[in-house]
This record gives C-alpha cells, structure tokens and sequence, in this order.
C-alpha cells in the first residue's frame, strides 16, 4: 500500500515511524485519535467502526496489544459515553 507524503512526514500518522503504530509517543497517538475522530464526525461515520474494521488491520494490531488498549484510554477520554439507565 502507497502512503502520501502527509502520512509518512506527519507524526501522527503511523506511517510516519519505522516500527509503525506500536512505536508512537502517546501525544502523538492521541493526536491520531483525535484526527480520526473528526474525520468520523466530518463523514458522519463512527470512529469506533473505523478502528475495528479498518484500523486494526491497517495497523496490524489486535485487541490483546498495548497500543490499543492505550487507543481506547485516549477514545474514552474524547467520546462521550451513552447516558445508562438508572435502576
């Protein structure tokens, strides 16, 4: 796969580092978080969706990784959370 000169100069983009996504700084993977985030809001897609069924993949990343556990730590942070019914 082809990637632009944005995705492999910009820190945010895994692209960018050698060792790939699993080698990102926090700042910059939250930053990545957040750049997918509005790309979802601006599509009117979900950015959960995008990291399961396209993200894991292009990342080559599991569940089981730190990285995406660390991904979901930055999501929970920005997402707001469904309101839960009170029992």
């Amino acid at each position: 796969m082809r990637y632009s000169k944005h995705n492999t100069t910009n820190l945010h983009h895994a692209e960018a580092w050698s060792g790939g996504i699993k080698d990102m700084p926090d700042v910059y993977l939250a930053e990545l978080i957040c750049d997918v985030k509005s790309r979802s809001e601006e599509f009117g897609t979900s950015l959960l969706d995008y990291i399961d069924n396209i993200g894991m993949k292009r990342w080559n990343i599991t569940e089981n990784d730190d990285i995406y556990k660390k991904m979901m730590i930055f999501i929970n942070l920005l997402c707001e959370k469904p309101f839960e019914e009170i029992k």
